[in-house]
Parts: structure tokens; sequence; C-alpha cells
């Protein structure tokens, strides 16, 4: 479960980046979308560390 939950919490690491880098550029619908999806993969990540499937 450990490994599932770190490749999760890299993914919304990378989704987070993605949209600093847009709201940067003022593209502040898509840098909320990426947002969005950094936080959710955050929580699935949070849940298989915790051994909850989500």
């Amino acid at each position: 479960m450990r490994k599932e939950a770190e490749r999760w919490l890299e993914e919304a690491l990378w989704d987070l980046g993605t949209a600093k880098i847009l709201h940067e550029k003022g593209r502040y619908n898509a840098s909320a979308f990426y947002a969005h999806q950094a936080a959710e993969k955050a929580v699935k990540a949070l849940l298989f560390h915790i051994n909850e499937a989500p």
C-alpha cells in the first residue's frame, strides 16, 4: 500500500506544480482545475497510506 500512496502523492505534487505554472500565466480556470485535481489525489494518497481504500 505504501508504494501506491507514494505514487498518488507524486501525481498530486505534479498537478500542484502545473496549477502554479498556470496561475503565474493568468490561466486561472485551468489552474483551479489542476489545484482541485491535486487536492483529490493528495486525499487518495492519504487514504492509501492509512490502509483505507478510496
